[in-house]
This record gives structure tokens, C-alpha cells and sequence, in this order.
């Protein structure tokens, strides 16, 4: 965690990928077990693997909403990759079925698979990975990172309980499968790109300020997000509202409905929680997950936030104040798609000054 945040957290070092990287990510698991899998997987043509850019904004994009799954795996041996590519359902077969039944037959020997799937998978995929896949592969460890929440999707916690590792997308994990590979075809040496971009899931400068600026009024929140376990980062991401949902509500319902092992979350929000997010933190949140910490800095004071909720919200260990420069330059740096320095607006310093004075007030 930042140290201006709190002391005792030292700042976590943003994983960077490099284009010729095949190694798998640090953020994941590092122990992976010795392997040998069949050649049937290396039958992808390179049409196959890439992934035009319209195409995975389209499906990917937190905002969309397409009738049919796209999947992007990776297997790995011995901590190295040895195979990547794309699925998407087939008229008969959702994505996850045509990689597990179409592709890979035969019993997997020791392996890692990540996927890096659109939407989290169906009670039916779940139900096939229960019953069929994981039990005849005791060996393989999978990894689950989904974009969106399926609304047929229930049964994550059994996959949790037989030793399935998922998640929801952050822009990190998804930067991971922008890699490029080499591939001999015909005699000729191919690159292989996959077009997944981090553009999509990092603000455009514009969003940001147009959300974040005091004098910017917008009729949504976006919230950004860091979770901090025994001083490590291990997640962080982006979120707006959604047609029913505040930012707050999709983070704490929509992406992580499970209860929490002990850490500390940290809000970077554009509006401070309505009265309505406020009773769900100090009613169900915080009293389900008392070992968890939570930090709001916020960069506008919402009409419909009273001073007593806030107060509430202090009384239950929540610690909450204004944005900062150095709180907007870190998001400016993390969570925003851009090269450039940040610049403070004018009055940004008196625009903190009477946020926080109205939360001392």
C-alpha cells in the first residue's frame, strides 16, 4: 500500500510484461509442477489465435453484453509457457466445453492452465469441470480470471473448494496474454500476437478528469481498487456503476460475494458512498469481514452522503478523507492509459481543503 495511505505497508512493484516474455506471470502461482502434455493442443492455425482489437473490447469491456463467451488460455511447464490461443463457443458448445472436449481429449498429465475468459463460466461448464475434468485430472491445476460476472454463474465456491484458483480481471492479468510468441509454419518464422489490450480496462485521461475533477458532475461513480494481503498487492482494478448497481455495490457484490481472508482494501472513488452504499458496509460488509481494513479516499463529496453515515462508518475502523495530489497522481500513474505526468488542476489544493473540511466540520 502506498505509505502516504499507511506507514506500515510498503508499495508493491506493478508487474510489467515484455512482449517476448513466456514465463509465467509472478503475480501467480510460482510452485508449478513438471509436465509433459499431449501435441494434440499445437494443431492452432495462427487465424485462430489473434484476436482482432474491436473484437475483445466488444466482449471484454465491462459495459457489453454478448450472447457468446471468448476464452484465452495459456498452458505452462515447468513455470514456462508452452501453448496459448482463443476459443469462443461453437453452436452446440460454449468456449469452455470446445477447449476441454474439442481440443484436449486425452487425460492432461501434471500441467498449469490459465483462462482469461470473458464471462465467469456457466453452472453447466462448472458442472463439467466437477464431475468430469478436475476428477480424471487430479494433477492439473487450473486458474480461472474472468472479465464479467455470467449471470447463470453460481457454483464458484465449489471450484473453489477443489483447489480451482479464480478471480475477477484486473488490467494486470489481462495485459499478461499481450504477448507475443514465434511460431515456424511453412518453413518461415511467424509472430503470433495476441491483440488483447490494457487500453480498455486503464481510463482514458479524458474519463478520468471528467469523473475525478471537483468541478466535473457526472451521474456515475468510478471506483478504483487495490487489495493489500500481508503487505503485497494481490489485486486491483476499475469500476463504474452499473444499470442497478453503484461502483461500491459491484465491487462488494457483483466481483467478490465470498467472505474475505484478512486484508486491507483501498477505494480511490470519484463520488464519496451514498447513504445507501454506506448501510450496506456498516450492515452487512464490515460485520461479515471485521479482519478486513477498509480505506475510502474520495475526490468528491456526494450530495446524497450525510456526515452521520460517514461518522458510522468511522466508528467501525473505516478510514476515509479526501484525495489528495499524491492520492489523484497515483491514480493518474496506475489506473489511468497514459505516458504523461500528471497535472494538478488549478484549486486543486483548496478544492481538498473544503472537502476536508466538511468531513471534519
Amino acid at each position: 500500500m502506498p505509505q502516504y495511505v499507511e506507514q506500515n505497508f510498503s508499495i508493491f512493484a506493478i508487474l510489467s510484461v515484455h512482449g517476448n516474455q513466456t514465463s509465467m506471470p509472478q503475480y501467480m502461482e510460482q510452485n508449478v509442477s513438471i509436465f509433459s502434455i499431449l501435441s494434440v493442443i499445437c494443431t492452432l492455425v495462427i487465424t485462430m489465435i489473434c484476436m482482432p482489437p474491436t473484437m475483445f473490447r466488444s466482449h471484454y469491456g465491462p459495459v457489453t453484453n454478448p450472447p457468446a463467451t471468448h476464452l484465452c488460455y495459456e498452458v505452462y511447464d515447468q513455470n514456462k509457457r508452452i501453448d496459448y490461443g482463443h476459443f469462443t463457443n461453437t453452436e452446440e458448445s460454449h468456449a469452455e466445453e470446445v477447449f476441454l472436449g474439442e481440443r484436449i481429449k486425452d487425460a492432461w498429465r501434471t500441467c498449469t492452465i490459465v483462462w482469461y475468459i470473458s464471462w465467469s463460466p456457466c453452472d453447466k461448464c462448472i458442472q463439467i469441470l466437477l464431475n468430469a475434468f478436475l476428477p480424471n485430472n487430479p494433477n492439473v491445476k487450473l486458474q480461472i480470471i474472468f472479465a464479467k460476472v455470467y449471470h447463470g454463474t453460481t457454483k464458484i465456491q465449489e471450484l473453489n473448494s477443489k483447489g480451482v484458483k479464480i478471480q475477477a480481471m484486473s488490467h494486470k492479468a489481462r495485459a499478461i496474454s499481450r504477448q507475443e510468441a514465434k511460431r515456424e509454419e511453412h518453413g518461415t518464422v511467424q509472430t503470433l500476437v495476441c491483440a488483447l489490450s490494457t487500453n480498455m480496462f486503464l481510463m482514458a485521461p479524458a474519463m478520468f478528469l471528467s469523473h475525478y475533477r471537483p468541478n466535473a458532475n457526472p451521474p456515475v461513480t468510478h471506483l478504483c481498487f487495490e487489495v493489500y494481503e500481508q503487505n503485497k498487492l494481490i489485486d486491483y482494478g476499475h469500476f463504474t456503476n452499473t444499470g442497478e448497481l453503484h461502483a461500491e455495490e459491484v465491487f462488494l457484490g457483483e466481483r467478490f460475494k465470498d467472505a474475505w481472508r484478512e486484508c486491507t482494501i483501498v477505494w480511490y472513488i470519484s463520488w464519496s458512498p451514498c447513504d445507501g452504499c454506506t448501510k450496506i458496509l456498516l450492515n452487512t460488509f464490515l460485520p461479515k469481514n471485521p479482519q478486513v481494513k477498509l480505506h475510502i479516499i474520495f475526490a468528491k463529496v456526494y450530495r446524497g452522503t450525510t456526515k452521520p453515515k460517514i461518522q458510522d462508518l468511522k466508528n467501525k475502523g473505516v478510514q476515509i478523507r479526501p484525495m489528495c495530489h499524491i492520492d489523484f497522481r497515483w491514480c493518474w500513474k496506475n489506473f489511468v492509459d497514459t505516458s504523461d505526468s500528471f497535472i494538478p488542476w488549478q484549486n486543486l489544493y483548496r478544492d481538498y481543503y473544503t472537502a476536508f473540511q466538511w468531513l471534519m466540520g
